[in-house]
């Protein structure tokens, strides 16, 4: 329980395998010297190849393509000296050059140039190769055309193969559209997503 987990830890600084399915924890144990300063870093992962959406099997991009293999390993990407980690310090130096006080642009520019790729938060990479993206994490919509009209930008100067990968959706007649035709914010609508029904199966997601 956690109440054990936390129990351990607080009574010796340690976590005594009281850990289960639905709950964990971790330590880092430092020694930091009178005025002295120290850092930890803690690195979570997860592993999610049999991504679903409303019944169907869409799967992971990351799972299908074995760029990882499991949680341990995709949290270790992350980890310091990795590339990955490198790749995540690069990002935060090229939003400082947008946004902070030693930056050559105006502030609403630089604040609007950085802030335009907030949306990628809500972007899958599903297990067949196809970039899709929520409306938003309120709203079961995929790829509605009112959101991506503000989004094009961004994804044109820094993920333009994600830009086509999405084009085609609208312009193949052999896809499904999953957008606002086939959900609202608040679930699926009438019509809804060709999936196989029963257990996970192949969904036609746009």
């Amino acid at each position: 329980s956690l109440v054990a987990l936390w129990r351990s830890f607080a009574e010796a600084g340690r976590l005594d395998g009281a850990m289960g399915g639905s709950h964990g924890g971790a330590v880092v144990r430092l020694v930091v010297a009178p005025h002295g300063t120290a850092s930890a870093t803690v690195s979570l992962g997860w592993y999610f190849p049999a991504r679903d959406f409303m019944g169907g099997l869409v799967g992971n991009f990351y799972a299908s393509s074995r760029l990882v293999h499991g949680s341990e390993e995709a949290a270790r990407t992350l980890l310091p000296g990795s590339e990955a980690a490198a790749d995540v310090r690069g990002w935060a130096s090229f939003a400082a050059t947008l946004s902070s006080p030693s930056s050559s642009l105006p502030a609403w520019l630089g604040d609007s140039l950085l802030n335009s790729l907030h949306h990628t938060r809500s972007v899958m990479w599903l297990a067949d190769g196809r970039w899709r993206q929520w409306e938003s994490y309120s709203c079961v919509n995929v790829d509605s055309v009112h959101n991506d009209g503000e989004r094009h930008l961004a994804h044109l100067m820094l993920w333009p193969g994600g830009l086509l990968n999405l084009l085609r959706t609208f312009y193949e007649p052999s896809t499904s559209l999953l957008g606002t035709s086939r959900t609202s914010c608040s679930g699926p609508t009438r019509f809804r997503p060709r999936c196989a029904p029963g257990p996970p199966a192949p969904c036609r997601m746009g």
